[in-house]
């Protein structure tokens, strides 16, 4: 088995309240999520949310209901991808960042 590597799945910042996609399953491949990290660049504490949705349901991998102005927070992960699923970042206020790592297997 080739050696396996973390790669950059998807960086986004709010640049207003509500949902933004942060990483769309490709088809092929097989894909583990490994690291969220957020952060409140926002002025105020805020709304922090990374979810996946398949279908018309959502799960949620981080639910912060007030995260304060200037912190961040990291949450790992080994969970499972699966073709068309996607993540998002939903927040109440612009500035808010989040990035996600994980594993990509070809086959």
């Amino acid at each position: 088995m080739p050696a396996a590597y973390t790669e950059l799945f998807g960086r986004i910042s709010s640049t207003a309240a509500g949902a933004t996609l942060l990483f769309a399953t490709p088809i092929t491949g097989k894909y583990v999520l490994r690291d969220l990290v957020v952060h409140n660049g926002a002025a105020s504490a805020a709304l922090v949310q990374v979810l996946v949705t398949t279908g018309t349901v959502n799960y949620y991998y981080l639910s912060l209901s007030a995260l304060p102005p200037g912190t961040s927070q990291h949450l790992e992960l080994r969970q499972a991808l699966f073709p068309g699923q996607t993540l998002y970042l939903n927040t109440d206020k612009a500035g808010v960042t989040v990035t996600a790592t994980g594993y990509h297997f070809d086959g």
